[in-house]
């Protein structure tokens, strides 16, 4: 059974941000949030692979960063 989320804020074609401010869905802000959680996602994938030892070590500050960001 999935996990049902109630905002009690509508879906009236925008989303919060952190702070508070509301701004519409297709809003720059918004996609940029999820392209940088999905490149995250990726370097920590690539973080997992034993194929290239340093691996880790370049990526690990990168995805710190991107924590930081978003």
């Amino acid at each position: 059974m999935a996990l049902k989320i109630y905002t009690k804020t509508g879906d009236d074609g925008r989303t919060g941000l952190y702070g508070g401010a509301r701004v519409p869905k297709d809003d720059a802000r918004v996609s940029a949030y999820g392209d940088v959680d999905e490149l995250n996602a990726i370097i920590g994938m690539a973080r997992s692979t034993d194929m290239m030892p340093r691996i880790d070590e370049v990526l690990a500050p990168v995805q710190r960063d991107l924590f930081a960001i978003g």
